[in-house]
């Protein structure tokens, strides 16, 4: 959640410079927030081995509390919400990028990265900042703010919600 929240961050800045007009922000800074807000993918990846293996063996049994049997057996349809949300947002991240690459300068935003790998500056003038003139580009950035956001409130809280549930359902059956 707070990586997502600081690639959000960066999202909201550039979202202040889109617009029709000159954006007030310079390449470079534009640059930086966009790497910053669309490099990096985001992903929830808990280890479910035992609990799929004790689900998939037929061994709930062993717990008395139904409703932790319950609890652990849709387990999965939480986590499946959250996994989708995660898909859309990782679909708008994509979708940046590509016109980054198409209407923009992916190795002038990306010299940094590509140096250490022997990726030489741009010898195009072309850089970056016409992105934040594109109604597109303002309506993908917001799109994705939205889908972070909504992943942070509502999917990864609704995960933490459940996992905390279980956990109190798991020490409840060990008192028992």
């Amino acid at each position: 959640m707070n990586l997502n929240t600081k690639y959000t961050d960066y999202a909201l800045k550039i979202s202040d410079h889109t617009g029709p007009e000159n954006p007030g922000i310079t390449e470079k800074e534009f640059e930086d927030l966009a790497m910053g807000a669309f490099a990096f993918e985001v992903h929830y990846n808990p280890n479910q081995g035992v609990l799929d293996e004790v689900i998939s063996s037929g061994k709930l049994g062993i717990f008395n509390n139904d409703e932790l049997k319950f609890a652990l057996s849709s387990w999965g349809a939480v986590f499946e919400k959250a996994l989708w949300q995660e898909r859309t947002h990782e679909t708008l991240r994509v979708q940046i990028v590509e016109m980054t690459r198409v209407n923009g300068n992916i190795r002038s935003m990306t010299y940094e990265l590509g140096e250490p790998l022997n990726i030489k500056p741009t010898k195009f003038k072309r850089g970056n900042l016409q992105l934040l003139k594109s109604e597109e580009y303002d309506n993908r950035v917001v799109a994705f703010i939205l889908t972070a956001r909504y992943l942070n409130e509502s999917s990864y809280a609704k995960v933490g919600e459940e996992i905390d549930r279980i956990l109190m359902l798991i020490e409840a059956e060990i008192d028992f």
